[in-house]
């Protein structure tokens, strides 16, 4: 059998890791109902709202009354995230699958009433860059102002769903 060989090419998972916490906190006018409404909203319009999901990355794979399973990400970078709201006040997602993140990652935020009816909001989020593109993304996020960057999304989000 000369010249007959099985080559097999072995995918190797990404060795660079960077571990990153962001947390921020957000006052709002908008009552807590109305903020737990918007972010979890995935509906068609969830790209507009959220400036780091484009809708060539959106994508809902189940939806129900107090989870979801959806792809959100924008230009290469992706995450498969599950969210689960049945707690009062919390809506918790946890990465399953990304090209920039290892599973297990945390996003939560916790909605409180706050001053003249309106809310009080905390993010917490643990990721785990992983790989070349990782360190890409944890650098690009820390030279925009780290848990600022995030804020500002979330500020962008509550003030689209407030003007709807």
């Amino acid at each position: 059998m000369r010249g007959c060989y099985k080559l097999k090419f072995l995918k190797k998972e990404p060795t660079m890791r960077v571990r990153k916490v962001w947390d921020f906190v957000v006052e709002s006018r908008m009552s807590p109902k109305k903020v737990l409404a918007g972010v979890t909203d995935f509906g068609k319009r969830r790209p507009d709202y959220w400036p780091a999901i484009s809708s060539k990355q959106y994508r809902v794979y189940e939806l129900g009354p107090t989870s979801a399973y959806v792809r959100e990400g924008t230009g290469p970078m992706w995450t498969d995230e599950r969210y689960d709201w049945s707690k009062p006040g919390v809506i918790r997602s946890v990465i399953q699958k990304s090209n920039l993140f290892f599973p297990g990652g945390v996003w939560e935020c916790h909605i409180a009433p706050g001053a003249d009816g309106g809310s009080h909001i905390e993010v917490h989020m643990e990721r785990d860059y992983q790989g070349l593109i990782g360190l890409f993304g944890s650098t690009y996020i820390a030279l925009r102002g780290g848990a600022s960057f995030f804020q500002k999304d979330f500020i962008y989000m509550l003030d689209s769903v407030n003007s709807q």
